[in-house]
């Protein structure tokens, strides 16, 4: 029978191998872990590949002797090669070398430095629970949702037999039509006569308005040609961008630039529990920082550390491929703004960067979000980034107005 979790440990760390393999699978997580599950006879190697193959997740039991032994760099490498989930359970306070840190350095450590080494193993088993079922786990069928009909557009028959074939293709109301154009019918001569009269008429008026307009028209046509280049100005735009009576307010030569998001710190990493009852599941919240501890908190609780607020579960398994895209929301306590977290995703922090252009001098600054900036030569004047996004940005006055920030048009 294949098995979920590969136990790779070094040999002088066989006590405490074996007590992780006890409670797993006293929690019926089947787990492969050598020399016990390699037969009689068999070649090793040829064992530890097929057992790798099988499983989906691998257990490092981490220490100074796995650390030096070849054959656990060999196990780990060729984990990472088949896509297995490498979780290292680190029992000695000793660092990586640089073979094994290439692998195992950005992923994230189960510590278990401290006694009672039971209380780790116990983490150990609802983290690696979690993501076995998480694998295996077969959503429940959802009823389909009853679809609404869309009517057919109801078309006079009369109508449908006058109306032109161009008209019902470019008929939105029509499903199904395509926007290609209708066969050209052929032309009676005498339209073709009455066309060209239309141009000629058109071109001599141009022409007789060429001439009739004197040195003062063209002057003042030149100058509203000039003020329509300009960035952001217009003909009645004055030329000195100090004049603040002679043109719009400053804040509207503004473009975003860009945005940079920034990676919020924290990440759901799994869930343990019925999800038919979420309040009733436990949740494994980490940082990015892979040296901090796990937390495991419940809805309702605030992360330690942070201000943030468990609010919400949202269960979202494929059944194919088999995947679970779970969401968990929490919510800034002092804020109110509520952040989704993806199942092992890294979110976009809401506090992100915008590039701004000020198109008079066709300079760019940053600002991050809740910052005050002020836009020059009207420096007495605050404003303050509220919000970023692709779409453009929202900025706040002293005196409480929001102004959108179109985005950069290339």
């Amino acid at each position: 029978m294949p098995s979920d979790v590969f136990i790779s440990h070094s040999l002088n760390d066989k006590a405490t191998a074996e007590a992780v393999c006890a409670k797993l699978e006293a929690a019926r997580v089947r787990c492969w872990i050598a020399p016990r599950d390699i037969r009689p006879g068999a070649d090793w190697a040829e064992s530890i590949i097929a057992a790798l193959g099988s499983c989906k997740v691998m257990v490092l039991i981490f220490s100074s002797h796995a650390d030096a032994s070849s054959q656990v760099r060999r196990e780990v490498q060729r984990a990472f090669e088949r896509g297995l989930t490498v979780m290292p359970f680190r029992i000695e306070d000793v660092s990586p070398s640089a073979s094994l840190e290439y692998y195992i350095g950005s992923v994230h450590w189960l510590d278990a430095l401290t006694n009672p080494m039971e209380r780790h193993i116990d983490k150990l088993v609802f983290l690696v629970k979690s993501l076995t079922d998480a694998a295996t786990r077969v959503p429940e069928p959802v009823p389909p949702a009853e679809v609404q009909k869309i009517p057919e557009p109801q078309i006079d028959q009369r109508e449908s037999e006058t109306r032109p074939l161009q008209h019902k293709l470019n008929d939105p109301n029509v499903i199904g039509t395509s926007k290609k154009a209708a066969p050209k019918q052929r032309q009676r001569p005498g339209i073709f006569a009455l066309v060209a009269l239309v141009i000629a008429g058109i071109v001599a008026g141009w022409w007789l308005g060429i001439e009739r307009t004197g040195p003062e028209a063209k002057k003042q046509a030149a100058i509203a040609n000039a003020g329509e280049e300009r960035p952001g100005g217009n003909a009645s735009d004055s030329t000195v961008p100090q004049e603040k009576n002679s043109q719009p307010p400053y804040w509207t030569h503004l473009r975003l630039e860009r945005s940079i998001p920034q990676p919020f710190r924290l990440i759901f990493n799994a869930y343990d529990g019925d999800v038919q009852k979420p309040d009733s599941l436990e949740f494994q919240i980490n940082a990015i920082d892979v040296h901090q501890p796990s937390q495991f908190v419940k809805i309702g609780d605030v992360i330690n550390g942070t201000k943030f607020k468990v609010m919400r579960f949202e269960y979202k398994g494929v059944l194919n491929p088999p995947s679970d895209a779970s969401e968990l929301t929490v919510q800034n306590t002092e804020t109110g703004e509520d952040i989704i977290l993806k199942l092992q995703k890294i979110a976009d922090c809401r506090d992100a960067y915008a590039v701004f252009r000020y198109l008079w001098n066709n300079t760019e600054f940053r600002v991050t979000k809740g910052q005050q900036f002020s836009i020059p030569p009207e420096t007495s004047l605050q404003y303050r980034l509220i919000d970023v996004g692709p779409g453009g940005a929202a900025i706040k006055t002293s005196a409480g107005q929001v102004l959108m920030v179109p985005l950069l048009q290339n």
